[in-house]
């Protein structure tokens, strides 16, 4: 009966920029029983999220909380929401950008967030954004190497047996790339 009251303070907790890691992490591991009660408002919300995560003006720690928010609102909502609502695509997009570091950032950053809320669910999708967080690798930003790093230590943290032998290949492939950040 209270969730409707709570919601939109949590998220506005997630997202305000004098946020801390902690309390983002706090609120990323109540959020999905939330989402899973009030499916409407949670479907709302992880576009809202996803906008948040990859609009170019966004603060740091709004960009964070967000793209956390976003992971904890598809387990809420089920691993099905990244295809129905082509959230791969949409952060694929965004890590192409070539203008905006912090959009390439922020896909990263959702990335992560998705990894660390889904966890072994997650291992479909990794081998298809892993290019991504290669490429990532040698950007020159120092902002999306530190984040595909983050999103890339996420990932691996949580892959599974079978889930590793479907990540060497394109890793080693990888290793061929010209870029030595990239190695």
């Amino acid at each position: 009966p209270k969730v409707p009251e709570i919601m939109p303070r949590l998220l506005q907790r997630l997202l305000d920029a004098e946020s801390t890691i902690s309390v983002q992490g706090a609120i990323v591991k109540v959020l999905p029983p939330l989402m899973k009660q009030n499916r409407e408002k949670a479907t709302e919300t992880l576009g809202e999220l996803l906008t948040t995560a990859l609009a170019p003006k966004t603060k740091p720690m709004t960009r964070r909380g967000a793209a956390m928010g976003l992971g904890a609102t598809v387990q809420g909502l089920s691993i099905q929401a990244i295809k129905q609502h082509n959230i791969l695509k949409q952060i694929e997009e965004a890590a192409e950008n070539k203008k905006d570091a912090s959009v390439r950032e922020g896909a990263l950053l959702c990335l992560e967030g998705l990894t660390r809320s889904l966890g072994r669910l997650f291992d479909p999708y990794v081998v298809s954004s892993l290019p991504l967080l290669l490429q990532a690798f040698s950007d020159s930003s120092t902002t999306v190497r530190n984040a595909s790093q983050s999103a890339a230590g996420a990932m691996m943290s949580q892959l599974s047996g079978p889930g590793v032998k479907q990540v060497l290949k394109p890793l080693l492939e990888g290793i061929k790339d010209k870029q030595w950040r990239t190695k």
